[in-house]
């Protein structure tokens, strides 16, 4: 079970962040009030695709630079989740996050859609209740280095939130 005050937050860019933002936007049409979508996104809503549109809740860092949102969401964030499409598919933004959320000491989790799906939530949910997330970052390559990974991070996220909101555990 989601409780109310189960945060999402990602950066907005193009890939994973924005399959993030719309899955739990989708989630949250069908159940309302369950979690707070939110991140931080570079100043003048800065992505690979233009502007971030204004119907995602993101807040404007000080600085157009990535690496100011990068930071901004894994400390206001109690754990990151990174999700790749496989094991050679990191990129320097996604490589960065994983330094800066151990340089930070938050829980860091990795998942690769080339692995089972199932088993994926499964180390998910896990992981979310042992380090008792209740404010999470995701990230992971942008759409042009990771062809693809919006539509599965979308279908992802959102069976993810499902799977949450039918367990006996509580988030």
């Amino acid at each position: 079970m989601i409780q109310p005050n189960f945060i999402i937050r990602s950066g907005g860019q193009t890939g994973v962040d924005r399959g993030t933002l719309d899955a739990a936007m989708d989630f949250n049409e069908a159940n309302p009030n369950v979690i707070k979508i939110t991140g931080w996104c570079p100043l003048g809503r800065k992505a690979e695709d233009g502007p971030i549109h204004k119907r995602y809740p993101l807040s404007e860092t000080t600085t157009d630079d990535y690496s100011q949102r990068t930071e901004q969401n894994i400390r206001d964030s109690t754990g990151t989740l990174i999700l790749l499409l496989n094991q050679n598919n990191s990129d320097n933004g996604t490589n960065y996050t994983i330094e800066k959320a151990n340089e930070f000491n938050k829980p860091l989790e990795t998942i690769y859609f080339s692995g089972d799906r199932q088993n994926n939530i499964d180390q998910i949910l896990n992981w979310l209740k042992e380090n008792q997330i209740r404010h999470l970052n995701v990230g992971g390559p942008r759409e042009s280095n990771a062809p693809g990974i919006y539509d599965q991070t979308h279908i992802f996220i959102l069976d993810l939130l499902n799977e949450m909101s039918n367990s006996p555990i509580i988030f």
